[in-house]
């Protein structure tokens, strides 16, 4: 309320826009996978068969489930640099069982095969059920 640009050569606007994509509704919740293995700073070398083990509470849908890996950018004078997604080849999912609640499941996905399309570094690790994101890990 003390800011006035109204009576400035350039004015300026203070409005904020938030966010919030469907996924992130809590109605949604029970569709997010939750990744139990690997854990996170797991190594991976190119070209590796991967297991990755995750749960979900709600009915799955198993020829829905992508596995993505995220680079993240760095960002130099204005310009981000470097950040790709990644979906990895996957096997069909294999339900490995329920307990108190959620079904335990588990795919293999083969890690990118050349550091030209997968650079050495950290990437974010995503297991993508119905469009729905689990949480990330790093790998």
């Amino acid at each position: 309320r003390f800011y006035n640009f109204t009576s400035v050569l350039f004015p300026t606007e203070l409005s904020l826009e938030a966010f919030l994509p469907r996924y992130l509704d809590p109605t949604q919740s029970e569709l997010r996978p939750n990744i139990v293995d690997p854990t996170s700073s797991r190594k991976c070398k190119h070209g590796e068969i991967l297991r990755v083990k995750f749960s979900i509470h709600g009915l799955p849908t198993l020829d829905s489930i992508k596995v993505t890996m995220i680079r993240p950018p760095f960002v130099t004078h204005s310009i981000s640099i470097s950040q790709r997604l990644l979906v990895l080849t996957n096997t069909t999912p294999v339900t490995l069982g329920r307990a108190n609640g959620p079904f335990y499941h588990q795919v293999e996905v083969r890690m990118p095969r050349s550091p030209k399309v997968a650079p050495p570094g950290f990437y974010m690790l995503f297991v993508v059920h119905k469009n729905i994101p689990s949480e990330g890990i790093w790998v």
